[in-house]
């Protein structure tokens, strides 16, 4: 808009009614009543193509704390713009250059150093090493408040997917390796109560791997934040676990990860820090990234 139009009035008269606290007490009354609860502004758009100067913002704001009433009454001292003028009430806004008018930032932001980079671009990052929490593929079975419960859980489905494996190799066991991989969908048992399938998991009973429940799998994660849960942490039984492995490559190995969430949110940005293997979404529902204080060697 300051790119077309010569001069921009923007008469702000508050109401934004989806505050709270202090913010919702100075926005106070809507001038439309409270069936509204947008925040109002009156603006006028002049378009003067001999005007020697373009894209001014003249910008007043009504105040804080001020009732329907209260606002429509100073809306009526002022009478027109020109009442606003009068009283030299415009504050005159010069927008940077990301477009914010109000609230500008600091653009000393984009000088900082980043968390961490992976687009090899080889600039200075804070995290040589982050990752997405783990992607079990099947949380109703990898976790449960109770370490007995998710145990029995997982040997329960390890012994059917061993089951499946028989199964399927006394069928197919003279198939090459790729005709086995489209036989595995239409064969398998889908009941949810008996085991929850993924892509790893096809992939391995097609090339009819056998898996063994191990208890030693058994440690404390972060399901959702400030929730912890026991979680069977298997590379095989877990659909994705990234670089999770190097953070907590054990259950008694001891970490700290700050949990930031992933580009794509769709929350508000949120900050999270646990000493527990976290799960992709335990920072927010779109994903997360984390970010360690330790990193551990394989050896």
């Amino acid at each position: 808009m300051v790119e077309e139009f010569s001069d921009l009035y923007i008469f702000h008269l508050r109401g934004n009614a989806r505050t709270s606290g202090e913010k919702r007490r100075k926005e106070k009354g809507n001038v439309f009543g409270e069936g509204c609860r947008a925040p109002v502004a009156i603006t006028l758009l002049v378009k003067n193509p001999e005007a020697d100067v373009h894209g001014r913002v003249f910008f007043h704001d009504i105040g804080d704390y001020l009732t329907r009433d209260a606002k429509l009454e100073r809306i009526q001292e002022f009478g027109s713009l020109g009442g606003i003028s009068a009283e030299e009430a415009w504050r005159i806004i010069e927008p940077d250059a990301h477009g914010d008018w109000l609230n500008q930032r600091n653009a000393n932001f984009s000088e900082f150093i980043v968390l961490g980079n992976k687009d090899g671009t080889g600039e200075p990052t804070l995290f040589e090493t982050y990752t997405l929490g783990v992607v079990t593929g099947r949380d109703a079975w990898c976790y449960n408040s109770s370490r007995t419960v998710v145990a029995h859980n997982m040997e329960r489905m390890a012994e059917f997917y061993n089951a499946e494996v028989d199964r399927f190799l006394d069928v197919y066991a003279d198939l090459e390796s790729s005709r086995r991989k489209e036989k595995v969908a239409e064969f398998i048992d889908t009941d949810p109560t008996k085991i929850s399938w993924t892509r790893a998991l096809k992939r391995n009973l097609a090339s009819g791997r056998h898996l063994a429940f191990d208890a030693t799998n058994l440690t404390r994660s972060v399901y959702r934040p400030f929730f912890k849960q026991w979680l069977y942490f298997d590379r095989h039984f877990n659909e994705t676990l990234s670089k999770t492995p190097r953070l907590f490559p054990t259950p008694n190995a001891e970490n700290v990860v700050i949990g930031v969430p992933s580009s794509k949110t769709r929350s508000t940005w949120s900050v999270y820090i646990t000493d527990c293997l976290p799960s992709l979404h335990s920072t927010d529902m779109v994903g997360s990234q984390y970010f360690p204080l330790y990193l551990y060697d394989e050896a």
